[in-house]
């Protein structure tokens, strides 16, 4: 087997790290005979036993509550729900394998039923923050495989629900499911609908709202998708409540939803130090080198012995 290596460079001054000389691609840092990659990404003045890897928690929330959510979005396409349900079931998919210990809950809101934990009108919480499994990838697909009329038989769409209380459930969810010392919480919220609030109260419970959110480090990905013949106005409501940048954002996140499974890999696979040596550049000026490992061999695990 070979190794490939490439270095990031940051202009600091340690004095823990080892000589040019002294670099021992076989040591992995002496720091975990366990895992020759340290999990997490290192900070500068923290060793691998600093850094504490946080497992993702992913809710997806998804608008019902107009009328557009059933309409294709575009010729022959499929419609906002379906398109949602079906990257929620690749992304379980992915993670299914690579990171079991995760979880990902699905959220509906604008739909006939209230089943949640805040007793909402309006919102169902399709699938509870939980790890994934072969079932609920099972059931997802089946739902995202539904005709626009079955979904409107099966969800009743178009149920005028106030944001604020999506985002409180949402909140409510991560605290009963994900506790914040293990997992970093994001929401990946999926609309068509670019005016959801009737009045301007309504819109500054929602500010509130997403504020508790973003206190507790939940991270909102939020992703517009828009009609072929219709425009997405980020300015009329989102664009105030989210941390968005107005400029060609629609079109940007449609590509963020193409790219969305590719993006949920690179995050589970990050980079990840294997050596930190010293580059001395004259006296009193040092750089602290990083060395990660591209292209690593892979060894068969030790046999696990069941007993009878």
């Amino acid at each position: 087997f070979f190794l490939c290596f490439s270095c990031f460079l940051v202009f600091h001054c340690d004095t823990n790290c080892l000589p040019m000389a002294d670099f021992d691609p076989t040591d992995y840092d002496g720091q975990n005979a366990d895992d020759p990659l340290n999990e997490g990404e290192e900070e500068l003045g923290k060793g691998p036993q600093d850094i504490v890897q946080l497992k993702d928690a992913v809710l997806f929330v998804i608008d019902c509550s107009t009328p557009n959510a059933l309409k294709p979005l575009k010729v022959g396409g499929r419609c906002l729900v379906a398109e949602a349900l079906s990257t929620a079931a690749g992304v379980l998919k992915t993670k299914v394998i690579t990171a079991p210990d995760d979880k990902v809950g699905v959220l509906l809101y604008g739909v006939k039923e209230k089943q949640n934990p805040n007793n909402f009108d309006g919102i169902r919480l399709l699938h509870d923050l939980d790890r994934p499994s072969a079932q609920r990838i099972k059931e997802l697909e089946q739902e995202a495989s539904r005709t626009p009329k079955q979904m409107e038989e099966r969800y009743g769409c178009g149920r005028p629900t106030p944001v604020s209380d999506v985002f409180w459930t949402s909140t409510t969810i991560f605290n009963l499911g994900a506790n914040q010392a293990q997992f970093d919480c994001r929401i990946f919220l999926f609309t068509c609908n670019d005016a959801p609030a009737a009045s301007a109260d309504e819109a500054h419970a929602a500010r509130t709202r997403v504020q508790d959110l973003m206190d507790m480090g939940v991270e909102i990905e939020f992703f517009p998708l828009q009609f072929e013949e219709k425009e997405f106005s980020i300015d009329r409501f989102w664009g105030g409540l989210l941390p968005v940048d107005p400029m060609d954002y629609v079109t940007r996140a449609t590509l963020r939803l193409e790219q969305l499974e590719r993006r949920i890999r690179m995050r589970i696979h990050r980079k990840r130090t294997l050596q930190r040596l010293t580059f001395y550049v004259c006296p009193g000026i040092e750089a602290s080198v990083s060395v990660f490992v591209t292209l690593l061999e892979a060894k068969v695990p030790a046999p696990i012995y069941l007993l009878n």
